[in-house]
C-alpha cells in the first residue's frame, strides 16, 4: 500500500515551519547554556548615577545577554518647515515620533512570534558574516583602504600586549533588524581590519519584537571565534516614560560599562583607547574606520560623522537631506549647524550650514574635518579615556541647567574637563535606513571618494578654546544664550 500524501495548505506550512524554527532556537538555547563564556553577570548602573527603574544584565567576555526591555535609541526631530515641534521634558530632541533608523519602516519590521523572529535572524546571519553575501538586498559598500588605515592596527604587539583593548564599539539598538545586515556587517569588517583581540563589542538592546534580539545572540559565536569580547545587555529602561534624557543617558553608560573604573576592560585599556559609538545608522566599514582615523591624525578628543534626514519621499536627488542632529550639535561659535527662526520653529533656512562660521563652512565644503563645541551626529569616536577614569560620564541636565540631550551634554563635560578638540568629519555622511542610505552616498559620496584626491589643509591646525557663550534650545521656538559653563562653575564651588 503507497503512503497517502496529506495536502499541506499554505497555513500548515507556515505552522510546520514555525514549529521548526522553534526547535532550532531551543537546541540553540541548550548550548549556549553549556558554554562558559555566556553567563550573566548583573551590571549596576548605581555606582555612577542615581539609580532609575531597570532590570539589566549582561554576559561576560563573550556572552548573551538575558530578560527583555523596552529601549528606544536617542530620538531624533522629524523635519517639520515653520512650525515648532518639541515640548521640554518630554524629548531630548524634538517630537521624535519615530526611533533612530525606523523612522520609514517601523510597523513594517515586526515580526511578532519567536520562530519567525529566529527564522528572520538566521536567514540574515549570512550577509552580516560575509562583506561579498548578496542574499539581503543593503546599501552596497567600498573595500577597506588597507594603505589608508593600516596604522589603526598599530605596530605587531608584544606578548604582553597582545591582549591590550584599542577599540571599544558600543552601540544602543532597538527595532531595526533590517538595518543590521548593513550596519553589524560593517562592523565586523572593521574589527577584522583592526585586529579582533584588540577590539570589543557592547550593545544594549531593548524591547525588540523584530528579530534584533535573536540576529545579536546568534552572532556570540561568530565574535568569540574572532577574539572579540562581547557584552549584549538589555534593560527595560523605556526612554518614553518618565525622565526621558536621564534614561538615555544611563542607557548610554551602561553601553560603556565595561571600560569604565572596575569594568572588565578597564585594565586592559590602550593609553590611547578609542570608543565609537554608533547609532543604528547605514554606515560602511570605511565610515567608522575614517572616523578612527581622523581622530588618531588630528590628535582629537572626539570626532563625529555627519547624519542626515530626508524628509520628502522622493528617493531622487531633487529631495535634498537636511542636516539631522541639529538639537544636539553646536558649532565652535557656540551657534546651530544651521539657523531656525525662533518665531516659527521651522527648518527652512536647513540648507544654509554654518551660516555664521565661515571657518566650519569652508571645511565643509572641502570634504575636511572642522572644530565643533559638540557633536554626535550619528556616529562617533572619542578617547576612552575620560569614561575610563570617571572624569565623564553620560549624565543628565541638573538642576537649573539648559534642558538638552545627552551627547550634548557629554561634550560639554569634555570641555570642562580639558577635552576641547571636537571636530566633525565631513566626508562620513550617514542616513538611518538602507534605502536612505543610499541615497545619502549618492548626494554626500563615499569616503573614499573624499580621499582619492584629499585636499590640503586637512589637519585642523589651531584648535580654539569654547565659546563664551552657547545657544540653548529645549525647543525650537524656546532659544536664549547661555554661558557655555553654566552649572559647572557653581557645581565647583
Amino acid at each position: 500500500m503507497g503512503l497517502k500524501m496529506i495536502p499541506m495548505t499554505k497555513r500548515k506550512i507556515v505552522i510546520l515551519s514555525q514549529f521548526c524554527a522553534v526547535v532550532l532556537w531551543m537546541l540553540y538555547l541548550a548550548t549556549r547554556l553549556n558554554n562558559p563564556f555566556t553567563t550573566d553577570t548583573f551590571i549596576s548602573l548605581t555606582k555612577t548615577r542615581p539609580s532609575a527603574p531597570t532590570q539589566t544584565h549582561a554576559s561576560g567576555v563573550h556572552g548573551g545577554s538575558s530578560g527583555s526591555g523596552s529601549l528606544r535609541a536617542h530620538q531624533k526631530p522629524q523635519v517639520t518647515l515653520g512650525a515648532d515641534s518639541n515640548s521640554k521634558g518630554d524629548d531630548d530632541t524634538a517630537t521624535a515620533n519615530k526611533q533612530d533608523g525606523n523612522r520609514d519602516d517601523d510597523a513594517t519590521n515586526k515580526t511578532t512570534t519567536p520562530g519567525s523572529r529566529l527564522a528572520k535572524a538566521i536567514s540574515l546571519l549570512p550577509s552580516i558574516l560575509d562583506p561579498s553575501d548578496a542574499s539581503v538586498d543593503r546599501m552596497t559598500c567600498p573595500p577597506v583602504n588597507a594603505t589608508r588605515y593600516g596604522h589603526l592596527r598599530g605596530p605587531p604587539s608584544a606578548p604582553e600586549l597582545e591582549n591590550e583593548q584599542r577599540f571599544l564599539f558600543a552601540l544602543n539598538l532597538r527595532q531595526c533588524v533590517d538595518l543590521l545586515p548593513r550596519l553589524m556587517g560593517s562592523l565586523l569588517e572593521a574589527m577584522r581590519f583592526l585586529g579582533p583581540r584588540h577590539c570589543a563589542l557592547s550593545i544594549v538592546e531593548g524591547n525588540s519584537d523584530d528579530g534584533t534580539l535573536e540576529v545579536l545572540r546568534l552572532l556570540e559565536e561568530e565574535l568569540k571565534a574572532m577574539g572579540v569580547g562581547y557584552w549584549l545587555t538589555t534593560s527595560s529602561l523605556d526612554p518614553s516614560k518618565g525622565e526621558r534624557i536621564q534614561r538615555l543617558a544611563l542607557l548610554r553608560q551602561l553601553a560603556v560599562e565595561p571600560l569604565v573604573k572596575g569594568g572588565l576592560l578597564s585594565s586592559r585599556l590602550s593609553p590611547d583607547a578609542t570608543v565609537l559609538f554608533i547609532n543604528d545608522v547605514a554606515a560602511c566599514a570605511e565610515d567608522l574606520l575614517e572616523l578612527a582615523h581622523q581622530r588618531r591624525l588630528q590628535s582629537a578628543d572626539m570626532v563625529c560623522a555627519m547624519d542626515w534626514s530626508h524628509p520628502g519621499a522622493g528617493l531622487d536627488d531633487d529631495n535634498l537631506p537636511f542636516f539631522y542632529d541639529v538639537w544636539v550639535a553646536r558649532a565652535i561659535n557656540g551657534d546651530l549647524f544651521f539657523d531656525i527662526p525662533a518665531g516659527t520653529g521651522g527648518w527652512e533656512k536647513g540648507q544654509d550650514l554654518f551660516f555664521n562660521e565661515p571657518v566650519a563652512r569652508q571645511r565643509m565644503a572641502a570634504g575636511v574635518p572642522f572644530q565643533v563645541f559638540a557633536c554626535w551626529n550619528g556616529a562617533t569616536a572619542f578617547a576612552a579615556e575620560p569614561l575610563a577614569s570617571g572624569d565623564v560620564s553620560f549624565r543628565w541636565p541638573a538642576k537649573d541647567e539648559c534642558f538638552q540631550g545627552e551627547p550634548q551634554l557629554f561634550c560639554k563635560d569634555l570641555w570642562w574637563k580639558g577635552y576641547g578638540k571636537i571636530a566633525v568629519v565631513p566626508s562620513v555622511n550617514l542616513e538611518y535606513t538602507d534605502t536612505k542610505g543610499r541615497q545619502t552616498k549618492r548626494q554626500k559620496g563615499y569616503v573614499s571618494e573624499f580621499v582619492s584626491g584629499e585636499r590640503p589643509r586637512k589637519k585642523i591646525s589651531v584648535w580654539k578654546g569654547p565659546p563664551d557663550m552657547v545657544k540653548c534650545m529645549p525647543g525650537f521656538s524656546d532659544q536664549t544664550w547661555l554661558p557655555w559653563n553654566e552649572t559647572l562653575v557653581e557645581m565647583t564651588l
